[in-house]
């Protein structure tokens, strides 16, 4: 195992999602806060981080630190190693990784805001998307019964569809999965209302 230093601590790497990506050497660097707040600044209130002491000669003190990716997601490199920079908030405002997944509240992928972001297991981050693509009712949860000609209301609790009726109005539909997800869910419910369409 390589030495430490006050910087970071060197771990190997691990299976599963972690705060970086391997670098060249096989092994996976994480930094210390007091690092992270050497090297970039963090506004709470927008979410963006700033370069204050830039790790390449390429990037100006004032920067904005990283680049989206296509999961839509804002990544910073930072001694060779690349970090996702919802999860170097954590670090920044609580000098600690995040024990879970990181969830965007508001569901936009680099709104980094801290007011923003919050702690979720795998199953309450997936709960927080927004409408599939595929929907063709406008309305989370809600599809049109060929058969019946009516509205049906259904949820997806664990990867099991449940039925919670059929209706003669969409917006009666949208109301009760609605309903549904709230109780279900809780503040990961990605509601109807929440996204504006009641």
């Amino acid at each position: 195992m390589a030495p430490t230093s006050p910087r970071r601590e060197v771990l190997p790497v691990t299976a599963g999602r972690g705060n970086s990506l391997p670098d060249l050497f096989g092994e996976r660097q994480l930094l210390t806060q007091e690092h992270l707040k050497e090297v970039l600044q963090y506004d709470l209130s927008t979410g963006i981080f700033t370069w204050a002491h830039p790790t390449s000669r390429r990037i100006s003190v004032g920067d904005i630190a990283g680049s989206i990716k296509t999961s839509g997601h804002r990544q910073i490199q930072i001694d060779r190693s690349r970090y996702a920079a919802h999860r170097l908030a954590f670090l920044w405002v609580l000098g600690r990784w995040p024990n879970k997944e990181v969830d965007h509240v508001n569901g936009v992928k680099d709104d980094n805001r801290w007011s923003n972001l919050r702690e979720a297991t795998r199953q309450q981050n997936m709960r927080n998307r927004p409408m599939s693509s595929a929907n063709s009712s406008g309305f989370k949860g809600v599809y049109r019964d060929p058969s019946s000609n009516k509205w049906v209301a259904a949820i997806g609790i664990n990867k099991t569809p449940k039925y919670l009726g059929a209706y003669e109005s969409k917006i009666d539909a949208a109301k009760a999965y609605d309903k549904a997800a709230s109780d279900i869910f809780g503040e990961y419910a990605k509601t109807n209302q929440s996204m504006g369409l009641l």
